[in-house]
């Protein structure tokens, strides 16, 4: 097994954190956990799961706001 240059793994958490994020936002998902089925595929996903985990309330506090037609919150740096 190759090891994977610096910084390439935190790329690709901050993609699947961002995409969590985006779904949550489209009012197409009832929860995180419907969030986290549709990512699992997506590269980097089995090492961005522990941080999935701990901002599972942010992404079910999107989807409701989302899904009530509420304006998009967009949250400082993420």
């Amino acid at each position: 097994m190759t090891k994977e240059p610096p910084g390439l793994t935190g790329t690709r958490r901050k993609r699947v954190l961002d995409a969590a994020r985006d779904l949550a936002r489209s009012g197409r998902y009832s929860d995180h956990a419907s969030i986290l089925a549709e990512l699992e595929l997506m590269e980097g996903f089995a090492e961005t799961q522990d941080r999935l985990q701990v901002i599972r309330s942010q992404l079910n506090y999107l989807c409701a706001l989302a899904q009530a037609g509420r304006p998009r919150i967009d949250i400082p740096g993420r």
